[in-house]
């Protein structure tokens, strides 16, 4: 019986992010105090300025997140008198922001620096430096989803994501997503990776519903119609994810990966001529790609194309001598066209890699049996 090893979707979730660097062991070295980038400092004060706002954060829960990431208050002052000015610069209103910044009082010497940037921006709209001062806290709730600061707000929270998924932490990226997200509703980045977060935590039907709003937003978003068939393929919906998988593909024709996906989903669906077509595509554009030759061949074995499947498990054999799967399937196909010693030889070269794959040695011991050699 032929072994079938689809070595499905490697880069299941990798879209945006990339590949995470392998663990290595390392000496500790000395401590090196960080050095931050007005972009670092930036995504720091604005998910502070979000606790505080939003969490009611004490001055110890501040400490607390300046310790925890290193961040110097004098260095972080520094870059909001910075900021300020460019703020104050900006013809862009900055209304919610400023009450935002004035909610900051009473925390050291960022609070009061937060504070006068609050009042200068509310006064720079015409608001009286007394009536600021009098206002009362939470009197304006609806943000204006267009303004500069939401902006900025949104895409601060974006990052923070993002770096959070890269660290594989998904649970975290996501509320970051949803923060995104509730700044800028029709952010498609923040629906996209939100999917991604989702997808890695196993919670495909939820990945696939922010798949359908960042193609909403953005409709020629063929990351999002790739790994929407991802979702979908996990979760057995064949049908509709090769439905997917072709959206992605009419608006990035050489997206190997997708064909790929395409591909296991038809044979899933037992339809072995598409799925090799599909196939066939992937190694029009990556030729080196031994999992599609490896797929490829598999599909002809089940359509009794047994020289051919040979000949593809060939390929994955010149691409990677290594692969104990291709040299089992290939002794399998040439068991069916009754070539036992060369069956033989396949299953040698799978135990040789593999010394623990019974089934290679089980139909070695059936292929020596067929040649009498009890």
């Amino acid at each position: 019986m032929l072994r079938r090893f689809w070595r499905w979707l490697k880069k299941f979730f990798q879209g945006l992010f990339g590949k995470k660097p392998a663990p290595t062991t390392v000496t500790e070295p000395p401590r090196v105090e960080p050095q931050f980038t007005d972009a670092d400092y930036e995504r720091f004060f604005f998910q502070l300025l979000a606790e505080v706002n939003e969490e009611s954060w004490s001055q110890g829960q501040v400490n607390g997140f300046l310790d925890r990431n290193n961040i110097k208050v004098a260095d972080l002052v520094i870059w909001l008198r910075g900021f300020g000015e460019r703020l104050l610069a900006s013809p862009a209103e900055n209304e919610e922001l400023a009450r935002r910044l004035m909610r900051l009082r009473g925390f050291g010497e960022l609070g009061d620096v937060g504070y006068e940037l609050g009042v200068r921006l509310l006064e720079r709209r015409g608001f009286n430096r007394e009536d600021v001062k009098h206002a009362k806290e939470g009197e304006e709730k609806n943000h204006n989803i267009n303004s500069e600061f939401n902006i900025n707000w949104a895409e601060s929270w974006l990052n923070l994501g993002n770096e959070q998924f890269k660290v594989a932490d998904f649970i975290a990226a996501m509320a970051s997503y949803d923060r995104a997200i509730e700044a800028k509703s029709d952010n498609h980045e923040a629906w996209y990776n939100r999917g991604l977060a989702l997808g890695n935590l196993g919670k495909y039907e939820e990945a696939i519903a922010s798949y359908d709003k960042a193609v909403k937003i953005k409709p020629d978003l063929h990351e999002a119609w790739h790994n929407r068939g991802n979702a979908l393929g996990n979760l057995g919906k064949d049908e509709e994810a090769i439905a997917s998988f072709d959206q992605a593909l009419e608006i990035k024709a050489d997206d190997y990966e997708a064909w790929f996906n395409r591909g296991v989903a038809l044979d899933n669906l037992g339809k072995y001529e598409e799925a090799i077509l599909s196939f066939d595509k992937v190694l029009e554009i990556n030729p080196d790609d031994h999992e599609a030759w490896f797929n490829q061949g598999v599909a002809l074995f089940y359509l009794g194309k047994h020289e051919e499947a040979i000949a593809s498990f060939d390929k994955v054999l010149e691409i990677n001598p290594d692969d104990h799967e291709a040299w089992f399937n290939r002794g399998v196909a040439l068991k069916n066209l009754e070539k036992h010693e060369e069956a033989i030889a396949s299953y040698d070269q799978a135990v040789k890699i593999n010394s623990d794959y019974y089934e290679a040695w089980d139909n070695r011991g059936v292929a020596l049996g067929n040649l009498g050699k009890y």
